[in-house]
């Protein structure tokens, strides 16, 4: 399956988790989340806007894929695991490296299709020691 951006715009978190494709995962997000910041106007005085960006190295941490918690990677370096999901690191390569890995966190993956809604669709509250920010 091809994750497009209209698919990402309409996603409701239905789908089989099984059957994702890390590839197009990877793919999709840098091409359509991982490279952009995101500016929000907040009704503050002290602060005006909040400046969000995930990028590329943020995925891996979002997919519970690190060292602490997939025993099993070729290496540690976010940058590195996420070049590693564009290119060859399929669901069941991972799943077998590390079996316990996809039962943890299968519902992240999920999430993760979920960050362009997040960024872009919902209304979204931000909570901080300061307040709330709509």
């Amino acid at each position: 399956m091809t994750y497009t951006l209209e698919w990402l715009k309409t996603f409701d978190g239905e789908i089989d988790i099984l059957n994702v494709k890390m590839d197009c995962l990877a793919n999709t997000i840098e091409k359509n989340v991982s490279q952009y910041k995101y500016i929000y106007q907040t009704n503050m005085e002290n602060c005006p806007e909040i400046i969000l960006s995930v990028p590329n190295s943020s995925i891996p941490h979002l997919l519970g894929l690190s060292r602490e918690h997939h025993v099993n990677l070729p290496t540690n370096n976010a940058g590195s695991i996420f070049e590693g999901l564009k290119d060859d690191w399929t669901l069941e390569r991972l799943n077998k490296a590390d079996n316990g890995w996809f039962n943890e966190n299968k519902f992240k993956i999920v999430g993760t299709l979920l960050l362009y809604q997040m960024l872009h669709v919902m209304e979204c509250k931000f909570y901080t020691t300061d307040g709330i920010f709509e």
